[in-house]
């Protein structure tokens, strides 16, 4: 009789081991992830979904603690013989977050090591030269909005201890345009895909529109 009892009790254990084994392994940390504003590797579950393609919308941000004082936020770096853009957390303890909608339906994906290809950093990082000379500055958060004629491009970055944000917008000619808001108030840019029409957030705020890009 004991020896039957020792015989089943191997085989739950067994039957345990098999079951879990067998899981679905959904990570939510990928390592070196590359992401692009054309495709999206979610490399946890190996499929080819393209992240902005038509109508689509993507936020990128940081979080966590970096060693030596410095900031957990993105940091920008475009290359200047492929002209790539991408954006990066400034630490390997920094996670970044990617959240997507796509046709609705929003997905978020936490990556560590990676970067996220943009279009307009370049645009800011002189518009930051030109407006906020020698002051030190973090990006917080990068928006995409994507659709089949536009892409709009807004960055939160924060300098002198406020949060300030620059919006670029691609134009059906080739353009791109610069829409920055300033004010008393909260001032944010805003722009909607279905007029066309840009506007700030606030009465009390002053928009000012430059085309950094032409045809």
């Amino acid at each position: 009789m004991k020896k039957v009892l020792n015989r089943n009790l191997f085989l739950i254990v067994l039957g345990i081991m098999f079951v879990s084994c067998n899981k679905e392994f959904n990570p939510q940390i990928t390592e070196g992830d590359h992401l692009s504003t054309q495709s999206k590797s979610k490399i946890e579950n190996n499929s080819n979904e393209k992240m902005l393609d038509g109508n689509s919308e993507v936020t990128i941000s940081c979080s966590g603690n970096c060693e030596s004082g410095v900031n957990c936020s993105l940091e920008g770096k475009v290359n200047m013989e492929s002209g790539i853009q991408t954006v990066a957390c400034a630490c390997s303890n920094c996670v970044m977050t990617v959240e997507s909608t796509i046709n609705g339906k929003t997905t978020t994906s936490r990556l560590i090591n990676s970067t996220f290809e943009v279009n307009y950093l370049k645009f800011f990082h002189e518009f930051m030269k030109k407006e906020y000379v020698n002051l030190e500055y973090v990006i917080k958060e990068v928006k995409i909005i994507k659709n089949d004629e536009k892409i709009i491009e807004t960055y939160l970055f924060e300098v002198n201890g406020k949060t300030e944000s620059i919006m670029y917008v691609s134009e059906i000619s080739g353009e791109v345009k610069q829409i920055d808001c300033t004010g008393t108030c909260d001032c944010r840019e805003q722009y909607n895909l279905n007029t066309g029409v840009a506007s700030c957030s606030c009465a009390d705020c002053m928009m000012s529109v430059t085309t950094v890009a032409k045809k």
